[in-house]
This record gives structure tokens, C-alpha cells and sequence, in this order.
């Protein structure tokens, strides 16, 4: 992560202060809880008739991990879903007060808006990287739909977990270089 200009350490939940100060390509390495949502979890949790889950300053990583088969390992792979794939779900998120998505590739322009009008911040994870992620994972446990397998809800404890700031508070986008 050296190649990045700046390393900024957050803590999830999310300091709102703390995203403030995030800028587009910064490399983060967060601590502290994130949720695991993939399609199947997020189409269940916008048909809930009331809120299950309190995602106030959350993070939440678009991701269906596997579980570990190894003892003293907590998940398994940990790798990122495409962000544009659960894009129509993200509304809900942002209306129940998550801070941080977490996911990879690029968003939309009215995506992008979203975040900014809701004080959200885009960062990215590598695709591919699954098992290697999965070695900033301190607990990982089921709290929501565990039919669901891999795309069921996760609390997962992470501890320096390697991002990018894709989208930051002032919409800019690392993949437009004319906005950076």
C-alpha cells in the first residue's frame, strides 16, 4: 500500500468527521465491524416490514463469503461483489444510515450523486483478492438469514482491512481522472 499517497486509518462504524477528511485514491485501512450484504440479503432486508438491522453509520461490504475450513479461521474467501449489481438496493442502505459502501468497479453518475447527498463514501476492494482478505478478518458470524449460505448477513470484525477511496464526500471519482 506504499504507492498510495496517503494511508488513513477509520474505525466502523463510521466517524462521520473521519470521512470528511477521506480524499478520492486514498488507501484505508479499517478496523472495526462491517456488514456483509449480497443480492439475496439486500432484496430480503427491503421487504422487511420493519427495520431489522440499525446500519447508522455503517459499513457495509458487498460481499458472500465462504466459510473457513480451517479451525481458528473465521470465513473463508472475503472478496467484493460488483457494486453496479446491487445498485438498486443501495437507497435503502443510505436511508438506513450507512456511511461506507464497500464493493468493486465503477457506479453510476446517479450513483454517484446518491452517495454524495447522503454523506457516503465509495471504497473499493480488489476483485480476486478473496483470500487474501479474508486474512483481516478477526470473527465473521451469521445474524440474518443463514438459508441464504454465503449471502446471508455477516458481522465481520476486520482489523486494518486494505481499501481505496473510490467516491469521495465531494464526488470525485477515481474513475474519472478529470475528477481527481
Amino acid at each position: 500500500m506504499t504507492a498510495f499517497r496517503n494511508i488513513v486509518k477509520i474505525s466502523a462504524p463510521i466517524d462521520e468527521k473521519k470521512l470528511s477528511k477521506l480524499k478520492c485514491s486514498d488507501a484505508v485501512a479499517m478496523t472495526g465491524t462491517i456488514y456483509t450484504i449480497r443480492d439475496m440479503s439486500l432484496k430480503k432486508l427491503r421487504t422487511q416490514k420493519k427495520a431489522v438491522l440499525n446500519f447508522k453509520n455503517a459499513a457495509v461490504y458487498f460481499c458472500a463469503p465462504t466459510d473457513s475450513k480451517k479451525p481458528g479461521i473465521p470465513i473463508g474467501a472475503f472478496g467484493p461483489t460488483t457494486t453496479a449489481r446491487m445498485e438498486s438496493g443501495i437507497p435503502f442502505l443510505l436511508g438506513a444510515g450507512a456511511k461506507t459502501i464497500i464493493g468493486k468497479g465503477p457506479i453510476s453518475e446517479g450513483l454517484k450523486r446518491l452517495f454524495s447527498k447522503n454523506n457516503c463514501v465509495y471504497l473499493l476492494a480488489t476483485g480476486g483478492c478473496g483470500a487474501y482478505y479474508s486474512k483481516f478478518a478477526k470473527s465473521s458470524k451469521i445474524i440474518l438469514f443463514p438459508e441464504l449460505g454465503p449471502e446471508a448477513v455477516r458481522v465481520v470484525e476486520v482489523k486494518d482491512f486494505p481499501l481505496v477511496v473510490a467516491v469521495d464526500l465531494k464526488g470525485k471519482n477515481i474513475f474519472h481522472a478529470s475528477n481527481n
